[in-house]
């Protein structure tokens, strides 16, 4: 009987040692509650207000970035439409001077056809 009780007080005792945050009480396993005080309470001035002015600056830093980038985008779209517009219109031009080339070589073939030819006979 005795041997049996200090093996069920062995392995309780394993047990325990292997559950650093557990408690054997009555043979019901309890956790232990510990409350921890939060570690941004613990800081001093300084450094909680150096904390404050590092997000307030981080903050200001992406709220800039993201208004820049969106003025960047739309600019660089309106250029792009522009540009476009542009090459548009240098390609009218050009198929607008090959065709009157064309034409006018053409009508200078049409004019030597028919100067070479004799109308009054």
């Amino acid at each position: 009987m005795q041997i049996r009780i200090t093996l069920v007080m062995f392995l309780r005792k394993i047990r325990e040692f292997h559950r650093p945050n557990i408690v054997s009480r009555d043979n019901i396993w309890i956790r232990k509650i510990q409350y921890k005080e939060p570690e941004y309470k613990n800081l001093s001035i300084q450094s909680s207000i150096f904390m404050y002015f590092t997000v307030t600056a981080i903050i200001a830093i992406a709220l800039i970035s993201l208004i820049m980038f969106q003025r960047f985008t739309n600019s660089l779209n309106a250029t792009i439409i522009e540009e476009n517009s542009g090459i548009i219109g240098q390609l009218g031009e050009s198929i607008d001077s090959y065709l009157r080339n064309s034409m006018k070589i053409s009508d200078s073939i049409y004019y030597n056809v028919i100067k070479n030819t004799d109308i009054s006979g």
